[in-house]
Formats: C-alpha cells, structure tokens, sequence
C-alpha cells in the first residue's frame, strides 16, 4: 500500500513537470523508467529458470500466453483469474502490472480534479466492500486497480499537500478519519479477512508517514537506495533461485541480500546506463 502511495506522489510530481503534460511525453518516461531494468531481470530470472529453479511460481512448462504476459506485465496482475501465477518469472510483477495501468489513467485524471476526487471515492467505496467482505477482500481490497487506485491518487494529493495545498490535506485528513471508521468497524466484527488487517494498518500508518517523515540518510545515501530500490524489488526472488541452484539448499538471509544488492547495481549500470546518483 504505501508502494502504490509513493507512486502516486512521483505521478503527480512528474505530470506537472514541463515537458511531462502531454500522455505521449507522460508514458514516454514512464515506460523508461520501467521497461529496461524489467527486462534486465527478465533475463536474469529465465537463466535460473532454464537451469532448474524450483518454484511454486515456475511450476508449469510455459505457454505462448505466458511469455506474452510475462513480457507485457499487465496481464500479471490479473493472476487470480488467468493462473498465472504458475509461470511468473517475476512474482512481484503483479502489482507492476497494477501500477503501470493507473500511469496510463494519470494524464486522464490527475489534471482535472473534480474527476480524480470522483474516482478515488468511488474506488475508495469499492475498497470498503472488500475489506467487508462483499467483494473479494483479497482481490478488490489489495491487488486489482478499481479497489487500489484510491490509494495511488491519494498519494498525488499527498504530493499537493506537501506543497501547501490545503483542499488536498482536507480531503487526506477526511480520508483517514474514514479509514480508521472503517478499521474499527471491522475489529469490532472481527472481521479477518485475507489482508484486510493488513491493507488499513498500512494506510493508516503510510498516510501520515509519508505526509511527515523526512529522511534520516544523507543525500547521497538516498540517491543509492533510490537507484537500488527498484532493482531489489524485481531482483530478489530471482537471486534467491539463483543461489538455491547453485548453493543446492535454501540460502541465508545475508547472501541473498548481498547477490540482489548487485544484480539490481549490474542491472541499473547496463539496463539504465548511468549513476545518477552521484550527481549532484
């Protein structure tokens, strides 16, 4: 959840970037952003999988559907319906595919406001349904785009609001008081059900995280966990078949960690050909 909020924050800033405006320029830079270092590890995570990775996520022989979603990435996220989840070279990518659909909404909505409030309460209704249990709470209250997009735009007017718009830090504030209605709401039912706990508690701590927390590293140090970020996130479960594979049994925390800190540097060096962070 706070994933989908922090896109939403770098949307709104970019979209109101000169030169950014326009959907073509838009996703322009947002398809370089994404595509390059996907496909970088695309090729990492097949190598372990041709040489025998085991995983409940490579556990078929794939099919021409597969690789058409594994390559394209929005079909990813729509697993629970496709079974893809059974060749997915990528496992986290599901929620790449749900992040890259509300980037193509983003020229759409985030310039005209009355629009954009209209959306995030209607998918923020779809939202509460789930997380009572009406819809799918593990589908419409966590990975599918009509009950998450909300959560993406509330991260645009977290942006705003940072930036001194006061009608945006009303409508975040009315927002979490909703939020905390709906969480106590379902405590008092007891109502468990697949993330639901999880989903509100991220919310109500993200939203108020994000809004006032400043960073405690040096700016260097934020520039090289922000070019790593992204490259972690993709990396991590292919450098953990990768040592399975080669270790022969499940590898410790620390070398898993130490492989995917330098399959997401080697993939940001050749995938995206520079070091901005060192730049000033």
């Amino acid at each position: 959840m706070i994933f989908y909020l922090l896109a939403g924050m770098v949307a709104d800033k970019l979209i109101s970037t000169p030169g950014l405006s326009s959907p073509l320029a838009y996703w322009s830079n947002r398809l370089h952003r994404i595509v390059p270092l996907y496909y970088f590890s695309l090729i990492i995570a097949s190598i372990a999988w041709f040489f025998g990775a085991k995983s409940f996520f490579l556990a078929r022989s794939p099919s021409a559907a597969d690789l058409f979603a594994n390559i394209f990435i929005i079909p990813l996220s729509y697993f629970m319906y496709t079974g893809q989840d059974a060749f997915t070279l990528i496992p986290p990518a599901w929620s790449l595919g749900v992040e890259l659909q509300f980037y193509l909404l983003v020229p759409l909505l985030l310039p005209r406001r009355g629009l954009m409030l209209l959306v995030l309460w209607t998918s923020f209704f779809v939202f509460c349904l789930a997380v009572l249990g009406v819809l799918n709470t593990d589908y419409f209250g966590y990975r599918l785009l009509p009950g998450v997009l909300f959560v993406f735009l509330a991260g645009a007017l977290l942006h705003r609001g940072i930036l001194g718009c006061a009608g945006s830090r009303q409508i975040l504030v009315g927002l979490w008081f909703g939020l905390v209605l709906l969480t106590v709401w379902v405590l008092c039912r007891g109502q468990h059900l697949p993330f639901n706990y999880e989903a509100l508690a991220a919310l109500l701590v993200g939203l108020p995280l994000l809004y006032f927390s400043t960073s405690p590293f040096p700016l260097w140090a934020d520039r090289i966990f922000g070019v790593l970020s992204y490259g972690v996130f993709l990396l991590h479960l292919p450098a953990l078949w990768l040592l399975e594979i080669g270790l022969g049994r499940v590898p410790s925390i620390p070398a898993v960690l130490t492989l995917t800190l330098f399959l997401a540097a080697l993939g940001h060096l050749l995938a995206e050909g520079k070091w901005p962070c060192f730049k000033q």
